[in-house]
């Protein structure tokens, strides 16, 4: 993982980047060098967190990216982190000198990240789509600019003791088909997709595309040709009674729309 840009004012480009060793292990380090190759800064995600009564050590950084989220006209860096294959995420705010700034817990993985003005107030809010462990359900979390360090709603073995509720704008929960959930293990959220600054789009790994207006009132559901595909597949093999056709596509609409949880 790396990106090249200038991340302080000073006229120079720095390099972000995040190593991954020889067996591909990644380290859960962020390093800053200068245009010299000098290392200007060093953020670990190592820490271990406690959920329920057993503690998750979070070494896995699976991206990171350079914005104004403060809108202070300074870049802060943000770093999506994980516990390996288990699942507690973080997204964690640096300011440009890699000092942690904030962050937020999900119990589950973050997949993607993107942002949006949703309120049209000036400042960008944090979208972040993955998958609630607890709830069994792909999420989309939005968060203010400013928010505070805290965790998603969790109850039981997946609350951790050591934070605060996070205060979200929206944290939503979705829905998925016969065919989502047995080719994919909770038919989590993929990707986020903007379109025009107007429409949200949230992409499962199945390919159903929930697509929201910023208010992030459901505007339509929409299927694309992967899921297509996977509905063929099963039609052939036996586990669906139907083709893929219109009626089952207006079908699959009705059973999803009233399940997408707020």
């Amino acid at each position: 993982l790396i990106m090249i840009r200038d991340i302080d004012p000073d006229s120079h480009k720095e390099v972000l980047f995040s190593p991954i060793t020889v067996i591909q292990k990644k380290t859960g380090q962020l390093f800053c060098l200068s245009d010299k190759g000098e290392v200007k800064w060093m953020f670990n995600t190592k820490q271990e967190i406690i959920f329920g009564q057993k503690s998750y050590n979070v070494d896995f950084i699976r991206g990171f990216t350079l914005t104004d989220i403060l809108g202070d006209e300074s870049p802060e860096v943000m770093v999506i982190a994980e516990a390996g294959f288990m699942f507690p995420s973080q997204a964690v705010i640096l300011d440009h000198k890699g000092k942690p700034l904030k962050e937020y817990w999900n119990s589950g993985r973050i997949n993607d990240f993107s942002f949006c003005d949703v309120d049209k107030d000036g400042q960008k809010e944090i979208l972040l789509a993955g998958r609630n462990n607890e709830y069994d359900k792909g999420c989309l979390i939005v968060l203010e600019s400013d928010f505070q360090t805290g965790g998603s709603p969790q109850t039981g073995y997946y609350k951790s003791p050591e934070l605060k509720q996070g205060i979200e704008k929206y944290y939503i929960l979705f829905p998925t088909t016969k065919v989502g959930s047995e080719n994919f293990v909770r038919d989590p959220l993929a990707r986020i997709h903007i379109m025009d600054e107007e429409t949200i789009i949230a992409e499962s790994y199945s390919g159903i595309y929930f697509e929201f207006d910023l208010d992030f009132k459901l505007k339509e559901i929409r299927f694309s040709d992967l899921y297509e595909n996977l509905h063929s597949k099963a039609y052939q093999e036996g586990w669906v009674n139907e083709e893929f056709s219109p009626q089952v596509m207006s079908e699959l609409k009705s059973e999803l729309m009233p399940k997408v949880l707020y």
